[in-house]
């Protein structure tokens, strides 16, 4: 880019050397972009010591001009849409500076580069390039930088980490980075408390969310110590654990405190900040679990509404936004006026981040469940076929969002009527969740759930029998003997077991396996994730 080298010499100077390269055909322009074809830019950076033009310090010191020009031009609200045409065109720059850079040359400049980098390529989705990024970024910046610029860079690496769904790797990071911020930086400083709610929402979505909730509880008593009750990042901790309360089956008390925390948001931030969106989108979700609809309805239209006059209908925030009152729609028992709308979404999403970002694949499969609401199922297969194709290209067969798709192009089948279809997937949700978070997970546990249903309903009642033992064993371990859920899951396990006696062929006899009739225990519709 001719911008980009402007900033490396004197213009006179500068054009008089690029069109010396030109003439002898190594370089040239095109739309303001220079080009250079790969052989001689793998020569440029060879040193040759018979060459006075090849000589290593010039080559180092060469190097060294473009890193700072490069580092200067990359935009830090790497997040932000606007900065993402500048980052698409820079990033290839990036990757080919720090892939070519030797150790022996790297730098802090190097290291911060690379964290950028890593941010960008996450939000995106390259997830295994954001990894190996983050790593030589936490790698580099711990031998040149201070404890907190190594503990950013940490935190990035955990960040990515998440992201492609190595969680086992991820959550050990957090803690030791909130327990680094607490040493280096105090517990009271803002680093610190954000990272003990960046903890406490990873733990949200472990076996055991109720140490999520408990560290959410104590993020806000400092928070609002530290920082006053009527802080952004108060409220933010507010709206997380109100959020929790909801998830926790605790609607009423989500409720009280989401109603308290849309009040307060919109009295000290004004009705189009982000705060305020978050906190009448929590209250809009419990209001469709507590079954007052039109209001739940009325407040994400609001939310919609005031994300398009604010930020523009193209904006990944706006999309998020009619994303979730399409998805209310649906959840209201309205898929027909939701249809439209994900359509519209997949749409847009598709023509401003690309087929392949995590944000259009999720706008696919939310399509691709609505269409399953009216038992369009043609097309509803046909979209979760080809999330899973990405997802498994994209992501690898066990990340977690291609769990979700297993498990989701699964129900699928199994709602149209394809049992022999949909068993393999669901199996393999199951084994893959197990294996990534546990048999207590809540999604481990509705993968569970959903094998069950489909064992029963294609006459396997000996094998959900298997499954529903698992579930007692889990349910009377960690809710007790006498939990609703837990007498549930044992009457249950006896009916499975009971259909499972009347479905065993006499001694010598061949087993027949016939459809679940009337007596058999099946029945019901496959969950969603």
């Amino acid at each position: 880019m001719r911008e980009l080298v402007k900033q490396t010499a004197d213009p006179l100077a500068l054009n008089q050397a690029l069109g010396r390269l030109a003439a002898y055909s190594m370089l040239s322009e095109r739309d303001g972009t220079l080009g250079m074809h790969r052989l001689v830019q793998a020569l440029a950076r060879t040193p040759d010591p018979r060459d006075p033009h090849r000589q290593a310090k010039d080559i180092a010191a060469a190097r060294l001009t473009a890193e700072r020009a490069l580092l200067k031009a990359l935009p830090t609200n790497v997040s932000e849409p606007s900065s993402w045409p500048a980052w698409l065109a820079l990033l290839p720059h990036a990757v080919a500076l720090t892939d070519h850079t030797p150790a022996d040359q790297e730098s802090a400049a190097t290291g911060e580069m690379l964290r950028r980098t890593s941010v960008f390529q996450e939000d995106h989705g390259a997830y295994a390039a954001a990894v190996r990024s983050a790593e030589r970024a936490n790698e580099i910046t711990a031998r040149f930088e201070d404890s907190h610029t190594v503990l950013h860079a940490r935190n990035e690496l955990a960040s990515a980490y998440e992201a492609a769904g190595d969680s086992a790797r991820a959550l050990p990071l957090f803690e030791q980075l909130f327990a680094e911020f607490t040493r280096v930086l105090g517990p009271d400083h803002l680093c610190t408390l954000k990272a003990q709610y960046v903890l406490a929402v990873r733990y949200l979505s472990t076996s055991d969310p109720s140490r999520g909730i408990s560290m959410l509880e104590q993020n806000l008593a400092d928070r609002e110590r530290v920082l006053g009750p009527e802080h952004p990042d108060v409220l933010g901790s507010r709206i997380s654990i109100a959020n929790a309360y909801g998830d926790a089956g605790q609607s009423e008390r989500a409720l009280s405190l989401h109603e308290d925390n849309l009040a307060d948001a919109l009295r000290l931030q004004g009705s189009h900040e982000r705060i305020v969106l978050a906190a009448r989108a929590g209250l809009a979700d419990v209001l469709i679990t507590t079954g007052d609809k039109e209001r739940a309805l009325a407040l994400f239209e609001e939310n919609l509404a005031e994300s398009e006059r604010v930020l523009g209908s193209a904006h990944p925030d706006t999309l998020t936004a009619r994303g979730r009152l399409a998805q209310a729609y649906d959840d209201a028992s309205d898929p027909a006026t939701a249809i439209p709308i994900l359509e519209r979404n997949l749409a847009d999403r598709e023509r401003t981040l690309g087929a392949d970002h995590p944000a259009t694949l999720s706008s696919r499969n939310n399509l691709a469940n609505a269409y399953q609401s009216v038992q369009d199922y043609d097309r509803a297969l046909a979209l979760h076929r080809r999330n899973l194709s990405d997802r498994e290209r994209l992501l690898g067969a066990d990340h977690p969002a291609t769990l979700a798709t297993y498990n989701n192009l699964g129900a699928a089948y199994q709602n149209s009527g394809d049992l022999e279809a949909a068993l393999p997937l669901l199996e393999r949700a199951y084994a893959g969740r197990k294996r990534a978070f546990g048999p207590d997970h809540r999604r481990t546990r509705r993968s569970r759930e959903n094998l069950v249903i489909a064992y029963l309903n294609s006459g396997r009642p000996a094998l959900a029998a298997a499954l529903l033992e698992e579930t007692l064993a889990d349910f009377e371990r960690t809710l007790g003997p006498e939990d609703a859920k837990t007498r549930t899951a044992r009457r249950n396990l006896d009916t499975a077991r009971r259909a499972a006696d009347r479905s065993r062929p006499p001694d010598g006899e061949a087993e027949v396996r016939e459809a679940s009739g009337p007596d058999a225990p099946g029945g019901g519709v496959v969950g969603q994730d």
